[in-house]
C-alpha cells in the first residue's frame, strides 16, 4: 500500500482510466485500504460502469461492496451486472446489500441454508458462500 501512496502522491492520478482499474483489482480483493486511498485521491466508484462494484461483488467481498456504495457506486449499473454476479457466486448478504441500495432481487431464505433467487431473470437457488471463499 505504500507503494500506491507514493505514487498518488508523487505522480497523481494521471488518467481516469487506470484510476479505474486500480480500484477495480484492489475491489476484486476486497482491499479496503487502497480503495480508500483511492477513492480518497478522487477516483469515481462509478469509473468503469461501477466495475469496481462488480468485481467486488463477484468476489462476494461485502465490506468493498459497502465501501463503494457509500462512495456513490450504482448498483444497478450495467444492467444490474454486480447484483447477478453475487447472486451466481451464492453471496447471499452481498445480494442484499446491492438490493437495499436499490439493485433489482427479490431473495428469500428457504431451507437449510439456501438463498432463493430471482435477480434480472437470474432465478434459482445457491447455498451461501462466507465472503471470498468459494
Amino acid at each position: 500500500m505504500s507503494v500506491l501512496r507514493l505514487l498518488l502522491c508523487t505522480a497523481g492520478v494521471d488518467s481516469p482510466a487506470c484510476a479505474g482499474r486500480a480500484l477495480v483489482s484492489a475491489s476484486l480483493h476486497g482491499q479496503l485500504g487502497a480503495m480508500s486511498l483511492l477513492l480518497g485521491h478522487g477516483v469515481s466508484a462509478r469509473a468503469e460502469n461501477s466495475g469496481a462494484l462488480r468485481a467486488a461483488a463477484g468476489a462476494g467481498k461485502l465490506e468493498a461492496v459497502r465501501l463503494l456504495l457509500q462512495h456513490g457506486a450504482d448498483s444497478r449499473a450495467a444492467g444490474g451486472a454486480a447484483i447477478r454476479e453475487a447472486a451466481e457466486g451464492g453471496y447471499g448478504a452481498v445480494v442484499a446489500a446491492l438490493a437495499e441500495a436499490g439493485g433489482k432481487a427479490v431473495a428469500k431464505r428457504a431451507a437449510r441454508g439456501q438463498v432463493v433467487l430471482e435477480v434480472q431473470g437470474v432465478a434459482g437457488g445457491c447455498r451461501e458462500r462466507q465472503e471470498g471463499r468459494g
